[in-house]
């Protein structure tokens, strides 16, 4: 981090911003957001220096300037693939909450709800577009919410009516911690409202699962492992008694099972040897079930939602279909799966029928167009909660004057295709071919799965796809040997450098 104590090029006669706070307010965003720029891309923050501990402030007028001037220079290391978004999350994310069923749900006013036309939905932001933390869940009444704070990497609370927020974790810049601990995966909330459940790297650099009381007290460890690389709580059981898990072993494989918050014991129902699942399992409202998605071949991005029972005795698969399903939640009174689908071109909802662990009916649409969403879950009032994607992100070309590195021209779009969803570039040592990264404009995960490399000839405009077979991908560039090399994941998940072979 850089440090800013230059206080005599400061202007003199300014009456400067005295907190995060007032900074953040400022500039209209949230206080992590204020400290994450000050990080990661030079937002002009002052500190006074005192024995314990470092007071800061701003002046509008700096900050006037480098939002006019903004530009986006990383200076942290890469957090793990579970604690940071991917790519396509560079830009903001909106929670939104949809009424599934009419009449069943809380009711807004005018200005705080809009009604899906002919739908008998009524959709409604209830966090504003700057807050970019996630990976959490409702509370029953549809007043709090969980979230992972990617600032600090502590499980927080955010109170949906006052906009209030806390750290339930304590892990904080002054702790010889920060940085080597931290939460990761879903913080979920008990049946109750009283206990969050949560994974977490600890001091010995593998995973294991903790609980703490709303109120940040009460925090101990439930289930450690050092098998298991990490653990994420994806879900309470009705009774509050276990907790749906998914574990992540040094081998790649993925373990679905649950945890005893009593006793810690622990039992694995299913194990995958490949394919990406531990974001999207789903508990039946009865406890009986668990709703999942994963990939219908070892080489496809394409996902269908399988039905499995907590017994590990019994499995089904609940939508079977060459588009791409990804589990959303089950409905509260358990009579229905909602799923997120590609079928009609489109991300849409849809919804599918159950009984005792078995599909009834065909799949109904449920809202069309709804964009690339992912789940947080539901309340007990009917109300859905998902994390809204609106962003969009590509890759331009422009050129410049290499003694002065300014610009001779404004930049351009690249490519023409698949606009929204390009990101990264590197250009080839003869200068010919700009490769990039190009994601399915329809997926709906945090993470850039299914996604392709693309090499552009800068002088026919002709692109080629390369399917790579991985299961996600964050960046890719041209080695001087002329081969590609890409920083991604398999298909067991396992992140590292990769090259690819352009044969």
């Amino acid at each position: 981090m850089t440090d800013r104590s230059y206080d005599a090029e400061a202007p003199t006669q300014e009456k400067p911003l005295e907190s995060w706070k007032g900074i953040a307010a400022y500039l209209q965003r949230e206080e992590s957001t204020a400290r994450r720029w000050e990080r990661e891309e030079d937002l002009p923050v002052h500190r006074h220096h005192h024995r314990r501990r470092n007071s800061v402030y701003a002046y509008p007028s700096e900050l006037d300037a480098w939002r006019t001037a903004r530009k986006y220079v990383p200076r942290n290391p890469a957090a793990p693939f579970w604690r940071r978004p991917g790519p396509s999350l560079a830009f903001g994310l909106v929670l939104v909450l949809s009424l599934i069923s009419v009449g069943n749900g809380p009711r807004f006013g005018p200005s705080e709800a809009r009604a899906e036309e002919g739908s008998g939905m009524v959709v409604r932001q209830v966090v504003p577009a700057s807050f970019d933390d996630y990976y959490g869940g409702p509370s029953a009444d549809g007043r709090y919410l969980t979230f992972v704070d990617h600032e600090t990497g502590n499980v927080a609370l955010r109170d949906l009516t006052s906009g209030e927020q806390r750290l339930l974790t304590d892990v904080g810049p002054d702790s010889s911690e920060y940085g080597l601990q931290y939460a990761f995966g879903i913080a979920a909330l008990s049946p109750d409202g009283t206990r969050v459940a949560f994974g977490w790297q600890n001091e010995d650099r593998f995973g294991d699962l903790r609980i703490v009381n709303v109120d940040g007290t009460g925090l101990r460890v439930v289930y450690r492992n050092p098998e298991f690389q990490y653990v994420t709580a994806r879900a309470w059981l009705p009774d509050g008694k276990r907790i749906l898990c998914g574990f992540g072993a040094s081998d790649g494989t993925f373990k679905i099972g649950w945890v005893a918050v009593a006793d810690g014991s622990a039992q694995v129902i299913k194990s995958l040897d490949w394919g990406y699942a531990f974001w999207r399992m789903t508990i039946s409202p009865d406890g009986a079930f668990v709703a999942y998605d994963f990939p219908d071949a070892q080489d496809s991005a394409q996902r269908d939602v399988f039905l499995l029972a907590l017994d590990g005795t019994r499995e089904v698969r609940l939508i079977e279909h060459p588009a791409n399903d990804r589990v959303l939640g089950w409905s509260p009174d358990g009579n229905s799966v909602l799923f997120a689908s590609n079928r009609t071109s489109s991300n849409s909802v849809w919804k599918i029928g159950v009984a005792k662990g078995s599909p009834q009916g065909s799949p109904e649409l449920v809202r069309p167009d709804a964009g690339r969403m992912f789940p947080i879950g539901f309340s007990s009032d009917r109300g859905f909660y998902y994390e809204l994607h609106r962003g969009m992100k590509d890759v331009y070309v422009a050129e410049l004057d290499p003694e002065t590195g300014k610009l001779t021209q404004a930049p351009k779009p690249a490519t023409k295709q698949s606009v929204g969803a390009n990101y990264g570039g590197s250009w080839s040592p003869d200068g010919r071919y700009l490769v990039f990264v190009r994601r399915d404009p329809d997926d709906s995960a945090s993470l850039e799965l299914g996604s392709k490399v693309v090499i552009r000839d800068a002088e026919t405009g002709s692109e080629r796809e390369l399917n790579t077979q991985m299961s996600k991908m964050y960046e890719v560039g041209w080695a001087p040997d002329g081969s590609l090399i890409t920083f991604g994941g398999d298909k067991k998940n396992q992140e590292g450098i990769y090259r690819v072979n352009l044969e």
